[in-house]
């Protein structure tokens, strides 16, 4: 029996008694949490399964930081769950994706990966966040008036 993504969705959504897992929006599934979503396309032409997810918004500024630990997390899969991070020039979004051939898939395997993968993407959500928002903190008043002060003497 060959990898079916609707399929999977339906014994996933039926274990977890999750109502219209296996519905879909756009021509690509959905699956909605709290804190994010991942999306899930099958592309039959590749014999591929596609999961993405954005983890957030890629800041203009003060990021070096950010993208270190991006890079950091991304090198060899170390904690992405074999996916891989990248940004959407486009939208200026960080992803989190990866592609799974259908030929390494079971509905047990499926869900095993899936899990693995929302896992990651709950991480790499928070890891940004954090990240997102000491970039957005105002800087501390009295730092930025003894830099200032320095910089008008200096």
């Amino acid at each position: 029996m060959s990898f079916s993504l609707e399929n999977a969705l339906k014994v996933l959504g039926d274990k977890f008694n999750i109502a219209h897992l296996n519905e879909m929006q756009d021509g690509r599934y959905v699956i909605h949490t709290p804190d994010f979503e991942i999306n899930l396309e099958e592309a039959e032409s590749t014999g591929s399964v596609f999961f993405y997810a954005k983890i957030g918004e890629a800041p203009d500024q003060g990021c070096i930081d950010l993208y270190s630990r991006l890079l950091e997390g991304n090198f060899f899969s170390r904690e992405t769950a074999g996916a891989s991070l990248g940004i959407d020039r486009a939208s200026q979004t960080i992803l989190l994706s990866i592609r799974i051939s259908v030929l390494e898939l079971s509905d047990q395997h499926f869900e095993e990966r899936l899990l693995n993968f929302m896992d990651a993407v709950d991480y790499w959500v928070r890891v940004v966040d954090g990240y997102l928002e000491a970039i957005e903190e105002p800087a501390d008043p009295v730092q930025a008036s003894v830099t200032a002060s320095y910089i008008v003497r200096g």
